[in-house]
């Protein structure tokens, strides 16, 4: 991110208005300030998204490497975990959809789906945790 749309976002926080950081950074116009302003946000939005994705992935590699060998030894539940662990990291990676569906989104759409994809299956998981309140202990 350029140091001025950087800045740009900065003032914006702050709850300066698009004149005053218009032109105080020197813009051309409002509207290319607001433009600024909206790649800075969502390119914040991406990185985020990113850097979200790659802690899931990271999870799902460490109880994947936890449930190979026992899947391997013969464990049923072990090899029935695994393969929804390697269903999840499908869906959040989007490697269920055809090639030609992932290629052809612009980066827009690509960060939506990425994000829908992973705050599903936030969703799911967290749906599938047992209640502590009802768990014997």
């Amino acid at each position: 991110m350029s140091e001025r749309r950087a800045t740009a976002l900065r003032m914006r926080r702050e709850g300066k208005g698009y004149p005053e950081v218009t032109t105080a950074l020197g813009y051309g116009s409002t509207g290319s300030c607001r433009k600024d302003v909206s790649r800075a946000l969502r390119d914040a939005v991406m990185e985020q998204g990113h850097a979200l994705l790659d802690l899931e992935r990271e999870r799902l590699d460490g109880l994947q490497a936890i449930l190979w060998p026992l899947a391997e030894r013969g464990d049923v539940r072990a090899a029935r975990e695994l393969v929804r662990l390697m269903e999840r990291r499908a869906r959040l990676l989007g490697l269920d959809r055809a090639a030609a569906d992932r290629f052809a989104a612009d980066e827009a759409d690509t960060a939506k789906g990425l994000l829908g994809n992973f705050a599903g299956a936030l969703q799911a998981a967290y749906e599938a945790m047992p209640d502590p309140d009802t768990t014997p202990d």
